[in-house]
């Protein structure tokens, strides 16, 4: 507030002027207020929380938040790699047709993809959600759609930034715009399918019965193999929660309906995600055509901040929560009842 304002004159001013006059607007943002405000300030805390040096008896959650921000402030060693370190990453997931001239349809295994995507945190058809501390079979899994959609560019600045990334990553220019058409096509198919929505309850069924309905995946064996992961056994008879099936019911026909090779390099397109941990070049077209989930700065620390709390957000919530909230409002936080994931990351 501005109290040498009569606010009968000018009401804003005397409002807000006190908050004008400490307030300046950065010059890499577009705009300010009182919650950007908040979150730069927020933004700065976790700066040097993640720049701390990672100690031999750091918790494991913040010596690998402190690790991951390290290495995306190692621009020296990006710069050195250049696009190798993704290019390893594509051919160990299994290939990605548009930058792979040897590709062939017969090394297309959707459910090896879909696990090797999922270790990745990347979910190009659908979002699914488990609980690695359950023990009971009932709504261990959660089946929803693919969240990262709605988040995306831009058309056009989607259709730039993958035709110029892909270009660095030495696809074919030849090949290139066919190629890049068709995996268009499939995510229009899906934004379709996820504008055409309907009411439903979500509901509980067994592995089984999600074979039976959507049969265009393994359900079994890309279940089996996830859980495995977590030590956890399932059966054919253990249950999943569906949340939307409107959406399945509509995927299945978007599946059959495009080739392997527009399926793969669809899914496979994911992983340009990580061109922001690349040499320069990738860097600065990550600049030029961000995300919107992602403000991309000027400042790398700034970016490196976001990314690390965008992978890791229940370890940098948990780092942030141990230096800066009050011991009381920690007591607080331990009595609410938790998610098993958040009470992991969260119990004091």
């Amino acid at each position: 507030m501005d109290l040498n304002v009569d606010p009968c004159e000018d009401f804003y001013r005397y409002s807000c002027g006190g908050w004008l006059e400490k307030t300046h607007l950065p010059d890499d943002a577009p705009v300010i207020g009182s919650f950007l405000s908040v979150r730069d300030k927020v933004g700065s805390r976790l700066k040097d929380l993640l720049s701390n040096e990672t100690l031999e008896n750091d918790p494991v959650y913040e010596s690998v938040a402190e690790t991951y921000y390290a290495a995306c402030m190692n621009t020296g060693k990006m710069d050195e790699r250049g696009a190798k370190p993704l290019l390893d990453l594509i051919s160990s997931v299994g290939g990605f047709p548009v930058i792979n001239s040897l590709w062939r349809e017969s090394d297309f295994n959707i459910e090896d993809l879909v696990i090797k995507l999922y270790e990745l945190d990347l979910m190009p058809f659908m979002s699914l959600f488990v609980d690695p501390f359950a023990r009971g079979p009932k709504k261990m899994f959660s089946l929803d759609f693919p969240y990262h959609v709605y988040t995306a560019r831009n058309d056009e600045d989607q259709r730039v930034f993958m035709t110029e990334a892909l270009k660095l990553l030495g696809a074919d220019v030849n090949v290139l715009k066919t190629d890049f058409e068709e995996m268009n096509q499939v995510k229009g198919a899906i934004m379709k399918a996820l504008y055409n929505q309907s009411a439903t309850v979500a509901y509980p069924l067994s592995i089984d019965k999600l074979q039976e309905k959507y049969n265009w995946l393994d359900w079994l064996k890309v279940l089996k193999t996830i859980a495995a992961k977590g030590n956890i056994v399932i059966e054919s008879t253990d249950t999943v929660r569906l949340e939307r099936d409107w959406y399945f019911n509509q995927l299945s026909d978007i599946l059959n309906s495009f080739s392997k090779r527009a399926l793969a390099n669809y899914m496979m397109s994911c992983l340009l995600t990580f061109t922001d941990l690349l040499d320069y070049r990738f860097r600065e077209l990550n600049h030029r055509y961000p995300t919107a989930e992602l403000n991309y700065r000027k400042d790398r620390w700034k970016t490196c901040v976001a990314l690390t709390e965008n992978k890791l957000p229940e370890a940098v919530g948990r780092m942030y929560v141990n230096k800066y909230l009050r011991k009381e409002d920690r007591d607080f936080v331990s009595c609410v009842p938790l998610s098993n994931n958040l009470a992991y990351y969260f119990n004091f």
